[in-house]
């Protein structure tokens, strides 16, 4: 499976840059404020390259709010799926009888969790010396994958954020901004109200996506703890996460 769904759900949230990466001051940009506590994590980081020419800046801008909203209905659709999957799945069927009236996601699904149930000494473990099968493998990097996501979540709750737009390679401005309400944003000289308006744009950007990252985080794990309901092993609703995830990237990419 592509990442293409992951990088529909970070957006421009980079991987955290070392601290001394983030003290540097970018050619005509002030330094910043630091509204972290000394010796914590370093700032979240949103950085999106635009072009340098204005009207495509927007365009672009635009198309991602189109993106943005049709993300959020898919999203918001997703409980409801859930909860009927649970429901045909509960209806005195034999457990994971997948009626044909399901979605072909939902049937996917469904076969990971049959798989799930069956798998000799259950996911999580190997046997030294045996190659795994391949849905131990994919089973396992869903759920690392998974656990970075979450990891990413938690930074993005815990942590401030520097917000940076970049036009043809010139950054315009950074924004500071930590999560009580505090903010300030420096900006390079001579920057024009065109420049000004992009990066109101990308601080919408980074506020939304926020929201979603931390959105698909909680939608994953509450789904698997309602599907949990269906398993008949220990830990189903933990154990099922990684398949709940497979089945929410699927979903996003067929938004593309």
């Amino acid at each position: 499976m592509s990442d293409r769904a992951l990088d529909r759900i970070r957006g421009g949230w980079q991987a955290p840059p070392e601290l001394a990466t983030l003290s540097r001051t970018a050619p005509g940009v002030q330094a910043m404020p630091s509204f972290a506590i000394p010796g914590s994590a370093a700032p979240n980081l949103w950085r999106e390259p635009h072009p340098s020419d204005i009207d495509q800046a927007r365009a672009a801008l635009e198309k991602a709010r189109q993106d943005h909203a049709a993300l959020r209905e898919r999203l918001q659709a997703l409980p409801g799926e859930i909860e009927l999957l649970v429901r045909d799945q509960t209806r005195g069927q034999v457990s994971f009888a997948a009626p044909e009236r399901l979605t072909d996601e939902q049937n996917l699904l469904l076969e990971d969790l049959r798989w799930l149930e069956g798998a000799p000494g259950r996911p999580v473990s190997f046997v030294v010396g045996e190659a795994p099968e391949p849905k131990r493998l994919e089973w396992a990097k869903a759920w690392e994958e998974f656990r970075g996501l979450l990891a990413h979540a938690e930074r993005l709750v815990n942590y401030m954020a520097w917000v940076e737009t970049d036009l043809g390679g010139l950054k315009v401005a950074r924004t500071a901004i930590n999560w009580s309400g505090d903010a300030r944003t420096d900006w390079c000289d001579g920057v024009t109200p065109a420049q000004v308006e992009i990066h109101e744009g990308d601080l919408e950007r980074a506020l939304i996506h926020r929201q979603v990252l931390i959105q698909v985080v909680t939608l994953t794990a509450q789904s698997a703890a309602r599907l949990s309901v269906t398993l008949t092993i220990p830990g189903g609703g933990l154990l099922a996460i990684p398949q709940v995830w497979q089945y929410v990237k699927r979903l996003i990419e067929l938004l593309d």
